[in-house]
């Protein structure tokens, strides 16, 4: 059996893989021996957690229940999301069970390490370096033996200035592939699947730059050096693979593109008079609690600066960091008065405040279908400064999603025109409706959006040789991998197997 080897390029944008194929020798090789298109998800909600459950299980969000990186339970309140809240096995369990042997590293939703894998290395839902985001641990003593303190979430931005940021993606991205090397070379496997995300926070914080083309600037070429060290990571993860033919697929979950402004929802909800706060505008009460929220904000962004990353694992699972998100999601909010809200990092999340099902309900179950069009008309008619119709349409969950845990997705879904508006973090009350998007923790704003195609690259003694094939749907891609490693996928799997991108049997059977 042919090993596999899947690289995961978080939102690599296929356009940006053409734009600079030659600077990106191993896609490009890649590419002209096997196949090339793009990947692609049927929902216009392009969030990680959503994306990475569907990829991770084979199956859609209304069956794996994962929507959002913090999502209401079934006592309505709202919690972190990680990979112990996927329902349902990952697709790698059943390569497992047929006595094939995998690796899975830094992949979303990995947290905590699943012990159906034969090593596993948590992603970015793990709290932070600790031998317990590792299977077995030994892996995690030989890692650290090796190269010192695992650095797990040293590729997020932090609270970092933009010139440093631009410093620490580079020396990550190095760093990721020396560790990609070491674990490709010594570690057994036959399906290995790396998942890296510099490209993806190059993207979001330094589009504008390149966009700008500005010669001699610090950071126009900070999106294209992350490019090009992804296809350098890969370079050296295939040849530490070593000399037999491999299968390699290349793929990111969605791409990306400009931003055009970001959203303040909220503000939206309460212009429009479905959501209320405490207090009047200019009232003592309001500006002590904007003060409260100032000081929270400048806590959290400090902690992320300063604190020693050896500290990040009890940081994030302590009380005190809880508390304190949860205060600035919903400081403020007079819920007697709010019938709608948006919560979350959602790509454009609405929930309706339902008595009965929420902590603080008031709208009775018999007018939600009237509040949906009310805000459906207000959320259709907005404009930006310029002019511009951001929202083209505004579904309900029910139209897009179906299965056994639809309750635990937002009631509506907004519909961004070309992807190309995010919901600001920093939802404040005195905030503008559309203005720059900032992260919670971020000292400059982001200027890159996701969009729907993500790139879909794969080669091997299995792949076809094609010049162009039809797009891949994120809930194929866990069939797909199985198939590789010759497993059939199991029959609960809601995706496909793509057989036309294989090798046709004769070809197959000449390598």
């Amino acid at each position: 059996m042919t090993r596999t080897i899947v690289f995961c390029v978080s939102e690599m944008a296929p356009d940006l893989v053409e734009r600079w194929k030659d600077d990106l020798p191993t896609f490009s090789n890649l590419s002209k021996k096997g196949v090339c298109g793009h990947t692609e998800y049927d929902v216009p909600y392009y969030l990680t957690p959503q994306m990475w459950a569907t990829i991770n299980t084979g199956v859609r969000p209304g069956t794996h229940g994962l929507f959002d990186y913090r999502q209401r339970n079934e006592d309505g309140e709202f919690h972190e999301t990680k990979g112990g809240d996927v329902l349902g096995d990952m697709w790698w369990s059943a390569l497992v069970n047929a006595g094939r042997r995998v690796g899975v590293v830094n992949l979303p939703l990995t947290y905590p390490p699943d012990h159906n894998a034969s090593f596993m290395i948590s992603g970015q839902d793990a709290p932070g370096s600790h031998p317990s985001i590792m299977r077995p641990e030994k892996l995690y003593r030989d890692i650290t033996g090796a190269f010192g303190r695992y650095h797990l979430k040293d590729m997020f931005p932090g609270g970092q200035d933009r010139s440093q940021y631009a410093l620490i993606l580079n020396r990550e991205m190095s760093r990721q592939a020396e560790v990609f090397d070491w674990i490709t070379r010594e570690q057994d496997w036959d399906c290995l699947v790396l998942y890296t995300s510099g490209v993806a926070m190059a993207q979001h914080y330094y589009w504008s730059d390149m966009a700008s083309g500005e010669e001699g600037s610090d950071h126009s070429d900070v999106v294209k050096q992350n490019l090009v060290a992804a296809d350098r990571m890969l370079s050296g993860v295939i040849k530490a693979a070593g000399d037999e033919p491999i299968n390699v697929v290349v793929m990111s979950e969605c791409g990306a593109g400009p931003l055009a402004t970001g959203v303040n929802l909220n503000a939206a909800l309460h212009d429009a008079g479905f959501l209320a706060y405490h207090g009047q505008a200019d009232s003592v009460r309001v500006k002590g609690r904007l003060a409260e929220r100032k000081v929270l904000s400048t806590i959290r962004s400090a902690a992320q600066r300063y604190l020693p990353k050896s500290l990040f694992y009890a940081a994030n699972r302590s009380f005190l960091r809880k508390w304190i998100l949860k205060r600035l999601a919903t400081q403020g909010i007079d819920w007697s008065r709010t019938r709608a809200f948006h919560r979350g990092k959602g790509e454009g999340n609405i929930y309706l405040n339902i008595a009965g099902r929420d902590p603080e309900g008031i709208v009775l179950p018999e007018e939600r279908d009237s509040l949906i069009k009310e805000l459906t008309e207000m959320l259709m008619a907005l404009r930006t400064p310029e002019g511009a119709a951001p929202v083209i349409a505004v579904h309900r969950r029910e139209d897009l999603y179906s299965g056994p845990h639809i309750e635990a997705a937002p009631d509506l879904v907004i519909e961004w025109r070309d992807t190309a508006y995010m919901p600001t973090e920093r939802d404040h009350e005195n905030e503008p409706l559309f203005g720059e998007r900032y992260r919670e923790y971020m000292s400059w704003p982001t200027s890159g959006s996701h969009r729907p195609r993500g790139t879909f690259i794969a080669a091997g003694p299995d792949i076809a040789r094609k010049s162009s094939i039809d797009p891949v749907s994120l809930v194929d891609l866990a069939p797909l991998w199985l198939s590789l490693n010759g497993v059939t996928p199991p029959e609960n799997m809601e995706g496909s197997v793509r057989r036309d991108l294989f090798a046709p049997r004769e070809e197959v059977a000449k390598t």
